[in-house]
């Protein structure tokens, strides 16, 4: 529930801030967009739930409009000057907290890609790092 709650805030604060609709073809760094929530995981999880991901209520709108495949490039860019920086999130910018950008190795070796990105703030407690990756995947997949 709470990261159903934190996807509903990321998204009004993309719609409610300094936010360009994307172009057709990718802006982001991220190679993986719309690799995860594709439309095999789609229909796996209508067979497994038993539902229907066109299902509309009386209203027209979709019952579970979480449960469509992500898009394979990014609807939305962050224009925000401060990531677009040459320097921002880099070791000598930051403190002694762990930040990651899309396209970070696994090895650690870079921070990744930060410009175009959506920043997620995690918490010292395990819910709150919890919490805050779920939103982040789900936000990327669905959102972006």
């Amino acid at each position: 529930m709470l990261s159903l709650l934190l996807v509903y805030a990321a998204i009004f604060i993309l719609r409610c801030t300094n936010v360009a609709i994307a172009g057709k073809y990718p802006v982001g760094p991220n190679r993986f967009l719309g690799t995860c929530l594709d439309s095999a995981w789609v229909t796996k999880m209508e067979a497994e739930k038993g539902v229907s991901s066109q299902e509309r209520d009386s209203s027209g709108r979709l019952v579970h409009p979480f449960m469509q495949a992500a898009l394979k490039y990014p609807r939305y860019t962050v224009d925000d000057p401060r990531t677009a920086a040459g320097t921002a999130y880099t070791d000598a910018c930051l403190g002694n907290g762990v930040f990651y950008g899309a396209n970070q190795p696994s090895d650690g070796s870079s921070r990744g890609e930060v410009k175009g990105t959506l920043s997620i703030d995690v918490g010292d407690w395990d819910s709150h790092v919890l919490a805050s990756m779920v939103a982040a995947v789900v936000a990327e997949e669905v959102v972006s």
